[in-house]
């Protein structure tokens, strides 16, 4: 858990939705997938 609290939770999504990287809300990352 350590290692996952150092990498920055944008580094998972594209650039266009890095604003919102943060809120509580599902983004989509491609192949009908999401993160959240």
């Amino acid at each position: 858990m350590e290692a996952v609290a150092r990498v920055p939770g944008d580094a998972f999504v594209p650039d266009k939705l890095k604003p919102w990287a943060y809120e509580n809300i599902p983004l989509p990352i491609g192949n009908d997938q999401t993160i959240s």
